[in-house]
């Protein structure tokens, strides 16, 4: 499998108890952009991400990432108490994995779906990432609320089940902030700009690209917005007029190798 390469556990040919690339039980499936199916099940206290090329057979194997969740190298984060627009992600973590793989699942104001996976290596930089189809992704009932269910560990692992059952807070990987701004020195006539300036809350930041109200508005980088360390900023903006009546901040999608967020004002 082409996306996962240098120290990701892979496992081909696999045959488990309880467990087969041809299993219809699972937590999410889509096919991805380059084509293959990728399946999130769990089975006691493992989670399989199973990938399966087209025209593969899935009683004859495919390749998989298998997580163990009592040695704490699965986390979730779900749907929290009042928000809106349902969401589930999943980091995994494993000895044998370079940095973490993330499966991301959202959905936006008209409740259309949006899903991914990622390989994250240890220096915070991204490896790969690959997108859902929209048409194509599925999810168990209550994944954004319930996360991975039922899972039961043993060897007395119960407080590890416990947590990643609970509703964990999402902490953002970065804060963002907009400041309205007159110019007015080196030019002949003063002009408005909306300034955006991201501050990043982890090490290894790194903006890939930021979306002004659609594209409707032309983004303009001061600073480099790249591998971004705790507490180091990055600034962009779009220039408006001196009134400040277009481009005000309406919505900004921001791509990092954290993922993608969308911010909305009224």
């Amino acid at each position: 499998m082409k996306k996962l390469i240098g120290g990701i556990v892979l496992i081909t040919n696999i045959t488990y108890s309880g467990f087969s690339l041809a299993n219809e039980k699972y937590d999410l499936k889509c096919t991805l952009d380059d084509g293959e199916q990728m399946t999130v099940s769990h089975v006691s206290d493992t989670v399989y991400i199973a990938f399966l090329a087209p025209g593969d057979d899935p009683d004859e194997g495919g390749s998989v990432i298998k997580l163990d969740v009592s040695s704490g190298g699965v986390k979730q984060e779900l749907t929290e108490p009042g928000m809106k627009y349902p969401y589930f992600t999943l980091t995994g973590t494993d000895e044998e994995i370079d940095g973490k793989v993330i499966i991301d699942y959202s959905t936006d104001e008209n409740m259309n779906a949006s899903a991914s996976f990622s390989h994250i290596d240890g220096k915070g930089n991204s490896v790969s990432k690959s997108y859902c189809k929209s048409k194509t992704i599925e999810i168990s009932g209550n994944l954004t609320e319930k996360g991975i269910i039922n899972t039961k560990a043993s060897n007395n692992s119960g407080a590890n089940v416990d947590s990643i059952n609970k509703v964990q807070p999402k902490e953002p990987p970065y804060g963002l902030t907009v400041n309205a701004e007159t110019i007015k020195q080196g030019v002949p006539v003063p002009y408005g700009r909306w300034k955006y300036e991201i501050r990043s809350n982890v090490d290894g930041l790194t903006v890939k690209n930021v979306t002004v109200n659609r594209g409707k508005c032309k983004v303009i980088w001061y600073t480099n917005p790249n591998n971004l360390k705790w507490d180091d900023t990055t600034n962009f903006g779009v220039t408006t007029d001196a009134r400040f009546s277009t481009c005000k901040p309406r919505e900004v999608v921001i791509e990092t190798n954290y993922g993608i967020e969308t911010f909305k004002w009224k």
